[in-house]
């Protein structure tokens, strides 16, 4: 019979990860304050999603070998494009839409695969409605997600969409700003984007 032993040694203290503390705080002030929705998706995207948006650099996205959907293989660059693609389907069910996503973007830089963490926040209307009053929620949920991790209220900056992010409205998009630091986007949706994914107003 072997004599039992009881494991001895010191404990090891768990290090919090202060971006999860972050996330943590973000998701409590639009769950819990702003009754918005968590939704969660595949870090994966189909090459016609992209397509629609008009995302132009989806050949130079990491792929993976065996995806669980054949179309849908490559690593996506953003939360944003399944967010948008999933709009139609919730309008029909909704008046209103308010949701958001705590996830990851990635990016091929040479042969290693980048990983941008994002918090990407969506809101939207069955009925046409001013995409400006829309951009202005938006700006009054920066300032109090912003305001729960304890940072100053965002200045607002020009923002031209390019390649990357052309879901952005070209005329109604704005980088949010602490100090000279970018701190995240936000805007309507491009016209031409909405016409693609089946939407109006």
């Amino acid at each position: 019979r072997i004599p039992a032993r009881s494991p001895m040694g010191p404990l090891r203290v768990a290090v919090r990860d202060d971006l999860l503390d972050i996330e943590d705080r973000l998701r409590d002030v639009l769950a819990r304050d702003a009754s918005f929705t968590e939704s969660l998706s595949y870090s994966t995207v189909r090459d016609e999603t992209l397509k629609q948006l008009g995302f132009s650099g989806a050949e130079h996205l990491p792929r993976l070998r065996n995806a669980l959907q054949k179309d849908a293989a490559a690593l996506r660059p953003s939360v944003v494009p399944e967010r948008l693609a999933g709009l139609e389907t919730w309008l029909r069910h909704e008046e209103r839409v308010r949701t958001f996503e705590v996830g990851r973007g990635y990016t091929l830089e040479g042969d290693a695969v980048r990983e941008r963490r994002e918090f990407v926040v969506l809101e939207a209307t069955r009925e046409p409605c001013d995409e400006r009053d829309l951009v202005r929620s938006l700006r009054g949920l920066a300032d109090i997600s912003l305001r729960a991790i304890d940072r100053p209220a965002p200045s607002l900056a020009v923002f031209e969409p390019g390649e990357g992010e052309p879901w952005f409205h070209p005329r109604r998009s704005a980088r949010l700003l602490l100090g000279d630091h970018e701190v995240g986007r936000l805007g309507a949706v491009a016209p031409q984007v909405m016409t693609r994914l089946g939407l109006e107003g």
